[in-house]
């Protein structure tokens, strides 16, 4: 038994001690031959470049990082199938990390196929990949996968789920784009949730196309969508931002906005599905049945209860077939959410938007957070839609030397703003009466850029030093309101990443 025992401890100190770090292509070629040399905890480094292979983890726990990130590392399938796979077992303590994931094809999950396995997905882009089934950015079955902070842009798939197509799993979807995502036939332009208990949190699912549900088809029981923004997808038949089947069905603090469809514009439900819509947003969203929700009696009749939302035109905007239920609650409005632009996908609340403050605060698994990691509660209630009004830094466009980009600040009206510069942060952040401070000392500058206007919004557009190297990431934080005043704040911080 002594011996037994001393045996089992040395081989896990061993196991530590072996653990490696590998490069590529420095020690192997390609991304494939170093995974299939890699033991159990070690790390592969992926240096820049572009690597033209298709790669299966092999059911090996190692984490897969790219040296500098998605920019500048790509692994490229060559349409000779999925450019990632995980079929053999892989658990959450396996990475993929900082890739773009580009030119697969396959007849099921075009960038990654992921079958009864269970890994770690973060930071990556997967584009322009191609399923003739399902799948064209990602497949995953029987999974119950984390897949966090990537963008799932320009994929296709022929039958279902354009950019995601999730099926009898139980993944975890958080702060995640979705965007331009095309189907041709079937459901799901952006993501289809075929019978999984998923959650979907801080997603950005916009511009996708479908023949049903532009934005998002969701199926199964106890599925969640919260903190998202739904906007600008497009249904050639039903449910231009959502389609929804299943058992139940919960949309709290969303934004739904700008989708477009024949039948439900915003939401289409069937079956015997239990929708609870709370703290949301539906506006601008089209059909010719339906413009805002369309209750379909259409194997099964479904129900949706509706409170503390912003509901564009009210119950004429909602179609309620025969036998289908449509349940209003307290706290429901009809106004101009006011956005800074929602035209440029800019769904941040003004200082007089209808919105702010009109939530509950009561209801069941409200978010402690907004879509972007503010806090959820600002004032007293927390708002309606994915944003809470909230001190907030921010830029649109893309960061290029000499040329401009767009910068926002919102916050309280009359705040003078003083905008700061560095060349790296500090973790943990310094903690201050204002909140956390992000940036190194010595700052490389600070401005005074002025005050906030009466909706609620500063914005500037500075042009970009010459001197700025592409690759290169800059980080920004502002200080809302004098220095010394009790009531002034920090904001979040803000990384300028160099095209």
């Amino acid at each position: 038994m002594r011996l037994a025992l001393c045996t089992f401890i040395m081989l896990v100190i061993c196991s530590q001690v072996f653990s490696a770090t590998i490069y590529v292509p420095d020690m192997f070629p390609g991304i494939q031959d170093a995974i299939n040399a890699s033991i159990g905890g070690d790390t592969i480094v992926v240096r820049p470049g572009t690597y033209v292979e298709n790669i299966d983890f092999v059911g090996k726990i190692i984490k897969l990082e790219s040296e500098r990130g998605p920019k500048v590392t790509v692994i490229d399938g060559n349409q000779a199938g999925s450019v990632v796979t995980f079929q053999s077992g892989e658990t959450n303590d396996t990475h993929l990390y900082g890739f773009t994931i580009k030119n697969g094809y396959s007849s099921i999950g075009g960038g990654i196929y992921c079958e009864s396995s269970s890994p770690s997905i973060t930071n990556n882009v997967i584009s322009n990949n191609v399923s003739s089934k399902k799948g064209g950015g990602i497949y995953c079955s029987n999974c119950a996968l984390i897949f966090e902070f990537n963008e799932i842009i320009e994929n296709q798939s022929n039958l279902g789920g354009g950019g995601i197509y999730c099926y009898y799993s139980t993944a975890i979807f958080r702060n995640n784009v979705v965007s331009q995502n095309t189907l041709v036939d079937g459901y799901g332009g952006g993501i289809h949730n075929d019978n999984s208990n998923s959650e979907y949190v801080n997603s950005i699912i916009s511009h996708n196309s479908a023949k049903n549900g532009g934005g998002i088809y969701m199926s199964g029981n106890n599925v969640s969508i919260k903190n998202s923004i739904i906007a600008f997808n497009s249904a050639a038949n039903v449910g231009g931002g959502i389609f929804c089947d299943g058992d139940t069905m919960d949309l709290l603090n969303n934004t739904i906005y700008g989708n477009s469809g024949v039948n439900g514009g915003g939401i289409t439900c069937h079956t015997n599905i239990i929708v609870q819509l709370q703290n949301s947003i539906l506006w601008s969203n089209s059909a010719t049945t339906g413009k805002e929700i369309n209750l379909w009696n259409h194997n099964g009749t479904p129900t949706i209860k509706i409170s503390y939302s912003d509901v564009e035109g009210g119950i004429p905007s909602i179609h309620v077939d025969a036998g289908c239920t449509l349940d209003l609650g307290v706290g429901n409005i009809d106004d101009d959410p006011r956005f800074v632009d929602a035209l440029v996908d800019d769904f941040h609340l003004t200082w007089q938007s209808p919105c702010k403050d009109m939530g509950s605060n009561f209801l069941p698994n409200l978010p402690t957070e907004d879509c972007e990691g503010d806090p959820r509660v600002y004032y007293d209630v927390v708002d309606i839609g994915a944003d809470e009004f909230y001190f907030h830094l921010y830029h649109l466009g893309d960061v290029v030397p000499g040329g401009t980009v767009d910068m926002r600040v919102v916050g309280p009206y009359t705040y003078e703003v003083i905008l700061a510069i560095s060349s790296d942060t500090q973790s943990p952040p310094l903690s201050t009466p204002y909140g956390n401070f992000y940036l190194t000392l010595p700052m490389s500058n600070q401005w005074s850029i002025g005050a906030i206007s009466s909706n609620g919004l500063l914005e500037i557009s500075p042009a970009l030093p010459w001197t700025w190297i592409s690759g290169e990431e800059y980080y920004f934080q502002a200080l809302v309101g004098d220095m010394n005043w009790p009531h002034s704040h920090l904001t979040n911080l803000m990384v300028m990443n160099v095209e």
